[in-house]
């Protein structure tokens, strides 16, 4: 028994997928989704790197408390 598969790859459906859900229907649209999504990436690395930062400093301070030396 064999399986048939869809005859489209994979990306193709990816990218079906991606204009289904943010509703991109012109070039227009596109662009303007693009900026949004890599505002949301570098918005998302600058809260992860402020959090790195305050885990370090936490750790080092602990680090101060419990070994004076």
């Amino acid at each position: 028994m064999e399986i048939k598969g869809d005859k489209r790859n994979a990306q193709d459906i990816k990218r079906t997928r991606l204009l289904k859900k943010y509703n991109i229907k012109k070039k227009e649209n596109l662009d303007q989704v693009t900026k949004v999504l890599t505002q949301r990436v570098s918005a998302k690395t600058e809260w992860l790197s402020r959090c790195r930062k305050r885990q370090n400093k936490y750790y080092q301070n602990k680090l101060f408390r419990t070994e004076c030396k």
